[in-house]
């Protein structure tokens, strides 16, 4: 798709984001694209998917609640500090991408808004374009060896304030024993190697 195309989705994203929050008993609208086999693609046309659901989930919740030190943002502070780090891959006018520094998944990428969004359903044409470029650009990378992978939206919970942002999680690598028993996930791929190879 061309980054024009991929802003007309995302519009749609966010067309049916604001349509289906509103809507009784809707507590969060989750969205998101599966690709590939170890990704939970069970079509094979590539797709997105909404769903609008009846609470919000554990891990959103946490990011909301741990998102506000007093007044501030972390994931502000966050944004600000990872767009000078080793773990920095690239920037436009509105977005900043980059590899977190505790990455679950092998090349796992995150692009925050330099503006704290709290929703897609408050990007303007211009910021949306934005987040469109650099969607592409780090899926046009991962697709030069064409990984399963996921990605999917935060957006702010009713009556909250989460920073807006987007997750891509390749999934190269497959969890085994430790990591189902403990919780804990080994990464062989250091975050700061992977955004080298987003920026290569």
């Amino acid at each position: 798709l061309t980054s024009t195309e991929m802003a007309d989705i995302l519009n749609v994203v966010a067309n049916r984001t604001r349509e289906l929050s509103v809507k009784k008993g809707i507590k969060y609208v989750a969205v998101f694209k599966n690709h590939g086999p170890d990704g939970g693609t069970s079509l094979v046309h590539s797709h997105m998917q909404v769903v609008a659901y009846n609470k919000v989930p554990e891990l959103v919740k946490e990011e909301a609640a741990s998102s506000l030190q007093g007044k501030r943002c972390l994931y502000c502070a966050i944004v600000r500090q990872e767009a000078k780090s080793k773990r920095f891959i690239t920037e436009n006018k509105s977005f900043v991408a980059f590899a977190p520094f505790a990455s679950r998944f092998n090349y796992e990428a995150w692009l925050f808004s330099k503006k704290h969004w709290t929703s897609i359903t408050e990007l303007n044409p211009a910021v949306m374009m934005d987040l469109a470029s650099l969607l592409k650009s780090i899926l046009g990378k991962l697709s030069s060896f064409n990984p399963s992978y996921n990605f999917f939206f935060h957006n702010t919970p009713k009556g909250k304030k989460l920073h807006f942002h987007v997750e891509i999680t390749p999934r190269i690598a497959t969890w085994g024993g430790f990591e189902m028993q403990t919780g804990e996930i080994v990464n062989s791929v250091k975050p700061e190697e992977a955004a080298k190879f987003y920026r290569s």
